[in-house]
């Protein structure tokens, strides 16, 4: 059992390690700063894992008391690391749904920080103290579920709709696995009497949440899959062919790119073509405009995204 717990353990922090080195490799590519925030995530939840890790680790070869089966592992660190993993989760989330509010980003984990030490300091030892402490952690990750969801019903734009309905499968995914994590602390904790484990198997079972694994490996694959997708770009050198991989990703992005920046369906088939690595004098060819009327539109394409010049614009939009 104790063996089958070590590899299992390892595997999940492995897979912490691989999603964290992916999104980092990613962030040099193109440095979008949710990369980053993504590799910080993993490595935040690889860290708390590590501090449930340790306290088996420790416990082995004695008595298991009965007495701990509802304790916390070092409560402090814990939320530090619950607090980071959970804010890296939210910030990213925030970014996608284009949240930028000081108030919004910071105050869910000041919230949940704050709860959790009052959970801490004020409950007495038990299994009610232990449920409360970690259905926070739940908590959080169903509010960033529900805000997401009011989001979505509540945007009106038409193609930001489109950008998030492309994330539904996942979403719906991560509610039911986020509700599965209350539900699994709920039987645990409350419902199942300790005294049905073996000693051995209630050493691991007082603190691990084998949803709240399923949940960051899911988390992982999205993260990986993601980011494989930007670093097949090539960020560093924006693709300059008519490939039709790049066409594609080039129309899926470009609808909510020019919405975001206010350009017209004449600047956004000018900056498509620009993409694309073709000069001014092709694009006027190929719209059938006059040469100066494509530099008008350039150069109202770059006053409206904030760029000097023409490939800091094509960085622009893949970051984006």
């Amino acid at each position: 059992m104790s063996l089958a717990f070590y590899c299992y353990t390892l595997l999940i922090l492995t897979a912490c390690m691989m999603a964290a080195s992916v999104c980092a490799s990613a962030f040099l590519v193109t440095r979008r700063s949710t990369l980053m925030i993504g590799a910080a995530m993993f490595l935040l939840y690889m860290f708390k894992l590590a501090i449930i890790f340790e306290a088996e680790h420790l416990s082995q070869n004695i008595a298991f008391n009965w007495n701990y089966f509802y304790s916390i592992t070092h409560p402090l660190l814990h939320t530090v690391f619950s607090a980071g993993f959970l804010t890296c989760l939210w910030l990213i989330i925030c970014s996608e749904l284009d949240e930028k509010r000081p108030g919004v980003l910071a105050v869910p984990t000041i919230v949940f920080f704050g709860a959790r030490m009052l959970c801490v300091v004020a409950m007495s030892d038990g299994p009610w103290k232990q449920w409360t402490f970690y259905s926070l952690h739940q908590v959080y990750l169903l509010w960033i579920a529900g805000f997401a969801g009011v989001r979505y019903w509540r945007t009106e734009e038409k193609q930001a709709r489109i950008h998030l309905l492309r994330y539904k499968k996942w979403y719906v995914a991560f509610c039911v696995i986020s509700i599965l994590i209350l539900l699994e602390d709920t039987m645990n904790i409350l419902v199942i009497s300790p005294s049905l484990f073996t000693e051995e198997f209630s050493l691991y079972l007082s603190e691990r949440n084998f949803f709240d694994n399923v949940l960051i490996v899911f988390l992982g694959a999205f993260a990986v899959l993601s980011s494989s997708k930007t670093l097949a770009l090539r960020f560093e050198r924006p693709p300059s062919r008519e490939e039709d991989s790049v066409q594609r990703h080039i129309d899926d992005l470009l609808p909510l790119y020019a919405s975001q920046h206010g350009l017209s369906n004449r600047e956004a088939e000018v900056l498509r073509l620009l993409l694309l690595g073709k000069d001014n004098q092709n694009i006027a060819n190929e719209l059938t405009l006059a040469l100066g009327t494509i530099k008008a539109h350039v150069h109202n394409i770059l006053k409206k995204t904030g760029q000097p010049d023409r490939e800091s614009l094509k960085r622009h939009f893949w970051r984006d």
